[in-house]
């Protein structure tokens, strides 16, 4: 068993002259290793969030194969359905700022059970190269209110 010194500020002894007498000393032991083990697993979680941007994993499909796809960001717009007649019912998107600057739209359908899931992830540069590449104008605008741009869907009516 490896054996190592802890050194005890003068202001904490008596705290930890209480818990050896309480749990003994091997129990110290394993008390001590619990919490370093908890201290490490919250010291990892708020290494992976990086100005209020966190870990996002998504499922995508290549001909029907699952492929997860992971990146630093933060959601804009979360399973919003277009109201735009060009795209098809029942595609939901979903729309986050990355930590690169960049905007990755998530677009799924079918969420019910026995419902093939068909989902895809798209980056782009800005929500403008986003519009440019034809994707839905009123999610993109919803996304560019969260972040401040001044992006407007435009009507042809």
């Amino acid at each position: 068993m490896a054996k190592k010194t802890i050194y005890v500020r003068d202001g904490d002894a008596e705290l930890w002259a209480k818990a050896e007498a309480m749990i003994g000393e091997d129990s110290l032991s394993g008390l001590l290793a619990t919490a370093l083990r908890a201290h490490l697993e919250r010291e990892g979680t708020k290494a992976k969030v990086v100005n209020g941007m966190k870990r996002i994993v998504v499922d995508t499909y290549d001909d029907e194969r699952l492929i997860r796809k992971a990146f630093t960001g933060t959601w804009l717009v979360e399973g919003m359905e277009t109201g735009e007649d060009r795209f098809d019912i029942g595609w939901r998107y979903s729309v986050a700022s990355t930590q690169g600057g960049q905007i990755a739209l998530y677009a799924y359908k079918g969420e019910t059970p026995g419902e093939e899931l068909e989902a895809h992830l798209n980056v782009y540069e800005s929500i403008q190269h986003a519009a440019a590449s034809e994707e839905p104008e009123d999610i993109l605008a919803a996304a560019a209110a969260e972040l401040g741009d001044d992006f407007v869907q435009e009507l042809d009516i």
